[in-house]
Parts: C-alpha cells; sequence; structure tokens
C-alpha cells in the first residue's frame, strides 16, 4: 500500500478489509449527519473514543485511523492514554494509532 495522499476514509476501509481476511471480529462506531447541517456526529457516549474496536482469541485492540497528517483530539488523546493504562496491566490489550504510513506494522500486528 502506497501513503501518498490516502484518505482516511480508504485508509479506514484497507484496515477493516485486512482485519477481515485475518480472521479478526471489529466493530466500527459510525458517524452520522448532525441535525440542522451541524456536521458529524459520533453515536458514542464518548468523545475520542477509538475508531475501531477488534478482538481475536485473547486478544483486543483499540485502533485510532488518522490520514498521514491527521492529528489526534484532545479528547482522541486522552481515552488513548486511558486505554493505555488498561493495556498496561493486560498483555492481551493494546492501544494502536496507525496511519497508512504504518501499513508494514499494521499487517505485523494483524498476524
Amino acid at each position: 500500500m502506497t501513503a501518498a495522499a490516502v484518505r482516511e476514509v480508504d485508509w479506514q476501509r484497507t484496515v477493516c478489509e485486512t482485519l477481515d481476511v485475518k480472521g479478526w471480529t471489529w466493530n466500527h462506531t459510525r458517524r452520522s449527519i448532525g441535525g440542522k447541517g451541524k456536521g458529524w456526529v459520533t453515536a458514542t457516549t464518548l468523545k475520542g473514543w477509538p475508531d475501531l474496536v477488534a478482538w481475536r482469541g485473547p486478544r483486543l485492540l483499540f485502533i485510532e485511523l488518522k490520514a498521514d497528517g491527521g492529528r489526534l483530539t484532545a479528547e482522541q488523546q486522552v481515552v488513548l492514554v486511558e486505554l493505555q493504562t488498561v493495556a498496561a496491566a493486560n498483555p492481551h490489550v493494546e492501544v494502536h494509532v496507525w496511519r497508512p504510513r504504518d501499513w508494514d506494522r499494521v499487517v505485523a500486528v494483524l498476524l
């Protein structure tokens, strides 16, 4: 996969397809359009929740996806730090921020 100018939506599709091929079960909390043109609203009670949660066997992955130039929001940073605290106490829990340039690492993690 070439990382040049990959849109986040396309990156997510690639990661989800790879999760499927590698036998992972996963969930994506979908965004929906807000009322009165207010933009995108994520249907979750927690701002900053990662894009994907995936599991296979004993492993549980929390995955935030970003385009190569994308930045984490303050809410995403807080949630990821909290999840990393959980992961530090449980070797089966992993927290990742993946960008298209991380393709080789993504494939290695999902083996």
